[in-house]
């Protein structure tokens, strides 16, 4: 997906439809987070 912003943004001169991409990037970057966080602060509890 990285390398499809790079391309769409900067080969093909494409900015809007990079910029989308990136914010799709974001999101699923943000919602993966999330949920990691949200798993190792369940395990933390577990452990005590």
């Amino acid at each position: 997906m990285v390398m499809q912003i790079y391309k769409s943004g900067f080969k093909d001169l494409e900015l809007g439809f990079a910029s989308a991409l990136s914010y799709v990037l974001l999101i699923a970057t943000l919602l993966l987070s999330l949920v990691q966080f949200a798993i190792t602060a369940r395990g933390e509890k577990d452990a005590s």
